[in-house]
C-alpha cells in the first residue's frame, strides 16, 4: 500500500451535503436489504482500494463553489472506481445531471436518493454537461431545471452498458442505535464488504483527536464520503472529496450508516455485445488469419470499438440506424482515417474484390 499524507488537523465544517436518509424496513427490495442480497463478487480481496484508485483524476467537490453534492458525488466515485478496477478503463460522469435528477437543493441531498438516481436514471458522461468555472453558485452549478429531455436520454444508455445496485451495510434500528446486515461484528462486516467495493460513510468532518483519528457523537454527521482501506484494528482510510485529502477513522468510529455498492455489466450490453460480434465481423482477405476490423459509421473510417462501447453502436442499430458495415484492414489501409467512404468506393479497389465486405445490413 503506498504511502499516504493523511490530514490529522482537528476542523470541524458546516454541513457539506448531507440530509439523513429514509430507511425502509418493512419492505426492502433486494438493493436495499443489506450485502447478502446483492450477489456481489469479491473484487479486492485484501479490502484495500488505496493503490487502484489513487491516480484516478477527479475534480474536488468544492472546486468553484459549495456544491452541497457529497451525498451524490462521493457515490458516483465509487461507481468510477469500481469501473476502473473491474473494467480497467476511467470515466467521469456528471454530477451536476445526477445532482439534479437526484433533487439537490441548497441544503443537500440523502445518499439514499443519490444511489436511486443512479439505479434508475443511469449517468452521464461529464463532456455532456461539465463544471465550468462561471457556475460559481449552487444555483447556476445545480442546473439546468427540469433536466433536458435529451440529456435524460443520454444517460439512460449508460444503464444499456452498466447495471448498478446498493445495500446498506449498517444502518439505524428503529431505536436509532447502529445495526449491522446479516447481523455479526460491524467490523468484520465492514472489511468483507470492502472485498466487493469502496464503502459511502456518514461522516462529521473533521472532528480529530491528538493521534489525528477522527471521531463523531452518536448520530452527530453532517458529510457523506467513501472508506478505501483500513489498517486493521488502528484505523479506516477515507478518500474525501473536499481536496481529494486522506483521513483516518477511529477503529470504533461510531457508524451509522455505511453502504456498498455493486457494478456489472448489464444484460443488455452483453446481449448486444455479443449479437454486434456475430452480426458485423470482417472476412479473412489474402490469407490474414486475423484482419484488424474497422467499421463504418456516419460516412468515415473509424476503429472497431472496445466491447464496452458495443451498446451504443447496437442501440443506434435497434433504433433504426442500418449504416454499420466492417471492412478488413488491408482493404482501409489505403484510404486516409476520417475521409468519406463509400461502399462503391472500396469495393472498386484493385486488387480487392466483394470478399473485402460483408455488408449484412444493406
Amino acid at each position: 500500500m503506498k504511502e499516504i499524507q493523511f490530514h490529522t488537523h482537528s476542523v470541524e465544517m458546516p454541513n457539506l451535503g448531507w440530509q439523513k436518509p429514509k430507511i425502509k424496513r418493512f419492505y426492502k427490495p433486494d438493493w436495499k436489504s443489506g450485502h447478502k442480497k446483492l450477489g456481489a463478487n469479491v473484487i479486492m480481496p485484501d479490502g484495500q482500494w488505496i493503490d487502484a484508485i489513487d491516480a484516478i483524476p477527479l475534480e474536488v467537490q468544492n472546486q468553484y463553489c459549495e456544491t452541497m453534492h457529497c451525498w451524490i458525488w462521493n457515490s458516483i466515485s465509487i461507481v468510477v472506481d469500481m469501473i476502473f478496477v473491474q473494467f480497467g478503463v476511467i470515466k467521469n460522469y456528471s454530477e451536476r445531471f445526477s445532482g439534479v435528477m437526484g433533487g439537490a437543493t441548497p441544503n443537500g441531498g440523502s445518499p439514499q436518493s443519490g444511489c436511486e438516481t443512479i439505479r434508475k436514471d443511469g449517468l452521464l458522461p461529464q463532456e455532456y454537461l461539465p463544471w465550468t468555472p462561471d457556475l460559481n453558485t449552487f444555483w447556476k452549478f445545480s442546473s439546468p431545471r427540469p433536466m433536458l429531455s435529451a440529456l435524460i436520454q443520454k444517460a439512460l444508455n449508460w444503464k444499456r452498458q452498466y447495471e448498478f445496485k446498493h445495500a446498506w451495510v449498517v444502518y439505524p434500528s428503529l431505536f436509532g442505535r447502529s445495526k449491522v446486515a446479516g447481523g455479526g461484528n460491524m467490523q468484520e462486516t465492514m472489511k468483507q464488504a470492502l472485498t466487493r467495493s469502496p464503502l459511502g460513510v456518514a461522516v462529521y468532518a473533521w472532528l480529530t483527536d491528538s493521534n489525528g483519528l477522527c471521531y463523531t457523537s452518536p448520530g452527530n454527521f453532517n458529510h457523506w464520503t467513501k472508506i478505501v482501506g483500513y489498517v486493521d484494528g488502528q484505523y479506516w482510510i477515507v478518500k474525501d472529496s473536499y481536496t481529494n485529502c486522506w483521513r483516518k477513522l477511529r477503529w470504533d468510529y461510531y457508524f451509522l450508516y455505511v453502504k456498498e455498492y455493486e457494478i456489472n455489466k448489464s444484460a443488455i450490453a452483453q446481449e448486444d455485445a455479443e449479437y454486434i460480434k456475430l452480426n458485423f465481423n470482417a472476412k479473412i482477405v489474402k490469407g490474414d488469419e486475423q484482419p484488424a476490423i474497422y467499421w463504418i459509421y456516419g460516412g468515415q473510417k473509424r476503429v472497431f470499438p472496445s466491447g464496452e462501447e458495443l451498446a451504443n453502436i447496437a442501440n443506434a442499430y435497434w433504433n433504426g440506424d442500418k449504416s454499420f458495415i466492417t471492412v478488413s484492414q488491408d482493404a482501409l489501409d489505403l484510404i486516409e482515417d476520417g475521409e468519406p467512404m463509400r461502399l462503391e468506393k472500396i469495393k472498386n479497389i484493385v486488387p480487392f474484390n466483394d470478399m473485402t465486405i460483408e455488408n449484412n445490413h444493406s
